[in-house]
């Protein structure tokens, strides 16, 4: 059984993909507890790989995002390999405190990791995404060096944009080696 929080059709508001329509799974419970989190994760029902299956083929849409808490916790490889199957184009979002195994990866079209803690397992993806300021500078150095095509810096939602914005420009403008990510469906008020 795979506990969800919530599936729902939305836009992309984050990172490389910002403004894609997609459909969020949001997968319950997290293996981290961060003061600035903004996210809902607790277990809102519980459903069966073919219940999920039927929820989500109902959807047009074919551009899926697996996210939390933490997907890494429940997502597996033949939840991952069903999807594709079913003509999904399959994105995880995950903190990266678990290194995502073969059978789960070679069926996701992009992973996007998005550290709580400066240790982390999942080292290798599409984007690397850091809500600044949360990291000193030799921490974010360390975080560049890992193997991903696109880095981003997003301001703390929570601590007031105002407030965290002028903090991540400055960052980005020292060496130019990462790129704004906002969360653009905050800006525009959806989901």
């Amino acid at each position: 059984m795979f506990k969800i929080t919530e599936i729902f059709e939305s836009i992309q508001g984050e990172g490389f993909h910002a403004g894609l329509p997609v459909i969020f799974v949001r997968f319950a419970g997290c293996n981290m507890d961060c003061e600035f989190c903004d996210t809902d994760f607790s277990c809102k029902t519980k459903l069966s790989l073919s219940e999920l299956l039927g929820i989500l083929s109902e959807y047009e849409n074919r551009n899926i995002v697996l996210t939390g808490g933490e997907p890494m916790l429940q997502v597996n490889g033949k939840l991952v390999s069903s999807l594709r199957a079913m003509g999904f184009t399959i994105h995880i979002e995950t903190n990266g405190s678990f290194y995502i195994p073969f059978e789960v990866k070679r069926f996701l079209s992009w992973i996007t990791v998005s550290p709580k803690s400066p240790e982390i397992q999942q080292v290798t993806g599409n984007e690397l995404k850091i809500v600044h300021p949360c990291y000193s500078s030799s921490q974010l150095r360390a975080f560049r060096k890992m193997e991903f095509e696109h880095f981003y810096l997003q301001p703390k939602w929570n601590d007031g944009v105002k407030k965290s914005l002028p903090k991540v420009l400055k960052k980005i403008k020292e060496k130019y080696e990462w790129k704004l990510s906002c969360q653009v469906h905050k800006f525009i008020g959806v989901e």
